[in-house]
């Protein structure tokens, strides 16, 4: 399943995947992050005359995905 997007954080976008702890659920959902963060940087490159730096993270934890609000109004934590 693709990402979700957390939060937009001044210019930076924090998204979480879902997997399973083992090993190899976790090397592939590594391997999907680095895949979107090389996807993004490519279009950031290939749309802008400007040279724009990228700094990119990736943390491997657990934690509870939360969604707050009610009607249409929601916001959506990571905690762990």
């Amino acid at each position: 399943p693709p990402p979700d997007v957390i939060n937009f954080a001044g210019d930076a976008i924090i998204c979480a995947w879902n997997c399973e702890s083992d090993e190899q659920s976790l090397e592939r959902t590594v391997k999907k992050a680095v895949k979107a963060i090389q996807a993004i940087h490519e279009n950031i490159q290939n749309s802008s005359t400007v040279f724009l730096k990228v700094h990119t993270g990736i943390g491997l934890e657990s934690g509870n995905l939360i969604w707050v609000g009610s009607g249409q109004t929601y916001q959506f934590f990571v905690t762990g």
